[in-house]
């Protein structure tokens, strides 16, 4: 009885610290943006949280990179500023829009402000992660 215990015990314990593994920036930013911009209105709709975050990961590295580069590069902290600001203010994110294929046939979907936003805006704090080495 007391080693089945202490088994359970011990796989308690690896499955915390399993759990408590460290995240990369890009992974906590795809994580946030999944969560925010996932629609739970339609029950007969799921959305696959850890397989979109593993999608949406490498966005973010990306913009994680450029930070570093940026900052290894010199680039000051106003022109860093400037270049975010811009992003977040270019006008052609709107004018996306998207495909859905279903049963074979394409359809468009339009853009969603909304999701766009909230994209932009994880894009931009995973750029300045990289920029602050965080």
């Amino acid at each position: 009885m007391k080693g089945k215990r202490l088994h359970v015990t011990g796989l308690a314990c690896l499955i915390l610290l399993s759990a408590c593994t460290p995240q990369t920036s890009a992974e906590r930013h795809a994580r946030s943006y999944i969560y925010k911009a996932k629609d739970d209105f339609d029950p007969n709709f799921r959305t696959d949280i850890s397989g979109s975050v593993k999608l949406m990961a490498p966005v973010f590295e990306g913009f994680y990179q450029e930070g570093k580069k940026d900052r290894a590069a010199g680039m000051s902290l106003a022109d860093a500023k400037t270049k975010t600001t811009e992003l977040l203010n270019n006008e052609s994110h709107s004018n996306t829009e998207r495909y859905h294929i279903f049963m074979g046939k394409s359809y468009s979907m339009g853009s969603d402000a909304k999701k766009e936003k909230l994209l932009i805006k994880e894009c931009i704090d995973a750029y300045w992660d990289g920029f602050n080495n965080n």
